[in-house]
């Protein structure tokens, strides 16, 4: 909200009055951070919208504990994969939590038929949330399932759309553990 806002609130008789313009002066201050106010509480209702204080919140809920060396968006993420947690799960389901927490595309899950061996793995741009997701399998798979949970390397086949001369400026290590754009 504005100043001509508030004008626009009182008569047209009384707008071009002194008294009036300096009454709406010391209010408006009040009505922005009224409003600012407003505009935090509501984006604290949603993780994606919230602030450092409103992700805080939702962690005090949950019973979370962040870690010194979390962002903001790690916080969010953890806090994510806790109201993602329902039981009892399904494939269908946990492919859509885990769709929900790391994207599409940035995960791959397995069933062995034989052996029913849970095989998951986690793409590269999510490394930082692994440890967050491999909790979160452990409460949701049932016991009688292992779970196998590795990160997805950046393979061979990946790099065939570079020259040897592109590559040359990486290290092995950086080809593998590096995220590359796909373009």
């Amino acid at each position: 909200m504005d100043r001509q806002s508030l004008i626009e609130k009182i008569p047209p008789i009384i707008t071009n009055v002194r008294e009036m313009e300096a009454i709406l002066d010391g209010q408006q201050g009040v009505i922005d951070d009224a409003w600012k106010s407003v505009k935090v509480v509501l984006n604290n209702q949603f993780i994606e919208d919230s602030d450092e204080y409103g992700i805080s919140r939702w962690e005090s809920i949950l019973g979370i504990t962040p870690k010194g060396t979390d962002t903001l968006e790690i916080r969010r993420f953890r806090i994510v994969a806790r109201l993602n947690i329902q039981l009892p799960y399904s494939m269908p389901r946990l492919k859509e939590i885990m769709t929900n927490l790391c994207g599409e595309g940035n995960f791959s899950l397995d069933i062995k038929p034989n052996t029913y061996i849970l095989t998951v793995e986690i793409g590269l741009s999510e490394r930082e949330m692994f440890a967050e997701v491999e909790r979160l399998l452990h409460v949701i798979v049932p016991e009688n399932i292992p779970i196998m949970i590795t990160l997805q390397f950046n393979r061979h086949s990946f790099f065939k759309k570079y020259t040897h001369r592109q590559l040359q400026a990486f290290t092995h290590i950086q080809l593998r553990n590096e995220v590359f754009d796909d373009e």
